[in-house]
């Protein structure tokens, strides 16, 4: 699933629908730009909390293993950014 793609500016990302739970997969990848890219999770689409998963100035490939409970949805947020290009995914 596409959190973002081909994000320029500092957002918040597509909400996933209501995820079951287990280990994830995140690629970050493209240019941030000074950027950080935080990944956010949420009971109800609502209130929206840290999932202490962050990816920070980097301008290759990343690769983060998250685990992630049942019944929420997750977001990525870019902040800190210029001249950002990121696609984050969660498979």
């Amino acid at each position: 699933m596409e959190l973002f793609k081909n994000q320029t500016t500092n957002a918040n990302g597509v909400t996933s629908g209501m995820l079951k739970g287990g280990f994830s997969t995140m690629f970050a990848y493209g240019t941030f730009g000074g950027g950080t890219i935080t990944i956010e999770m949420s009971p109800d689409g609502v209130e929206w909390f840290d999932s202490g998963l962050v990816v920070t100035t980097k301008t290759m490939a990343n690769l983060d293993v998250a685990y992630r409970m049942n019944g929420i949805k997750i977001r990525a947020v870019l902040s800190g950014s210029a001249g950002a290009d990121v696609t984050v995914l969660a498979l």
